[in-house]
């Protein structure tokens, strides 16, 4: 029960932070425009941070975020130690798969292979703490 809670409080936190790092670094965004909107004075901040040469948090940390969150996700759905291998390998999959639609024009976007590295890692980055746990118990 305490490891599914700490998952979905992973799940929460990285989506959240994840949402307000794509909010922040990407002003002409549909999302962004309706929050600016909603609350007026983030204009400042999007003003400010619009000449920033931070890439790697406008591009690619977002969906490192997001992948986390989807891993925690299913890891607070499907709970057994067995099934965390298999989450991992579903969010790289659907992570690779949006990758490549977006690279073929099924859907906009860029199908970047950072952004599948970055799927990738967020796996590893929550896999490696369950193998290193699970081998200390046994």
């Amino acid at each position: 029960m305490k490891k599914r809670f700490v998952y979905f409080l992973l799940c929460a936190v990285s989506l959240v932070c994840g949402s307000i790092l794509y909010i922040i670094f990407r002003p002409d965004s549909y999302v962004a425009i309706y929050v600016r909107n909603v609350v007026p004075i983030l204009q400042t901040v999007f003003e400010n941070i619009n000449g920033t040469d931070v890439d790697f948090f406008k591009y690619y940390f977002p969906d490192f975020l997001w992948a986390f969150s989807f891993n925690c996700g299913l890891n607070v759905i499907f709970h057994e130690p067995k099934k965390a291998i298999i989450n991992g390998i579903v969010v790289s999959l659907v992570g690779i798969l949006w990758e490549l639609a977006q690279k073929t024009g099924i859907v906009s976007g860029t199908g970047d292979i950072i952004d599948v590295l970055m799927y990738v890692l967020a796996v590893v980055v929550l896999f490696l703490p369950n193998v290193i746990l699970y081998k200390k118990q046994n």
